[in-house]
C-alpha cells in the first residue's frame, strides 16, 4: 500500500505540529520544513502528493507560490489554511489554484 507524502508550510508552529501529528497518526509521510528549506522544497513540489500551505505564510507569498507550483504541476492537490478566511481570501486562493480553502478552527477529521 503506498504511503503519500504531503508538504506542509507554515508559520503557527503550534497549530502545524497538530496538523502534522494527526496526519502521521493516519498514516501519511509528512515534510515540514523549516522556513530555511522551505523554498528549495518546493522547487521539488513533484515529489508530493499533497501540499499544505498557510495562507497567511510571512516567508513567501503564498498567493505567488502556489501559483508557481500549479505551473509546475498541474495535478498536485494543493489545499490552504487559514484563521482569517474571508470570502476574498479564499476566492484568491481558488483562483491562484488551490483546491480546497479550510479555515481555523476546523475539524482534524475534516482535514483527513
Amino acid at each position: 500500500m503506498k504511503q503519500y507524502k504531503i508538504l506542509i508550510a507554515g508559520d503557527n508552529p503550534k497549530i502545524f505540529a497538530s496538523i502534522q501529528i494527526a496526519l502521521e497518526s493516519s498514516g501519511f509521510i509528512v515534510d515540514n520544513p523549516s522556513k530555511g528549506k522551505f523554498k528549495r522544497n518546493m522547487a521539488s513540489g513533484n515529489e508530493y502528493d499533497c501540499i499544505i500551505i498557510d495562507f497567511h505564510l510571512k516567508c513567501i507569498n503564498s498567493i505567488e507560490l502556489c501559483k508557481h507550483i500549479r505551473m509546475q504541476n498541474q495535478i498536485i492537490p494543493i489545499l490552504f489554511i487559514s484563521a482569517n478566511g474571508t470570502i476574498d481570501d479564499k476566492i484568491k486562493g481558488y483562483d491562484s489554484g488551490a483546491d480546497d480553502f479550510l479555515v481555523l478552527p476546523f475539524e482534524l477529521r475534516e482535514l483527513l
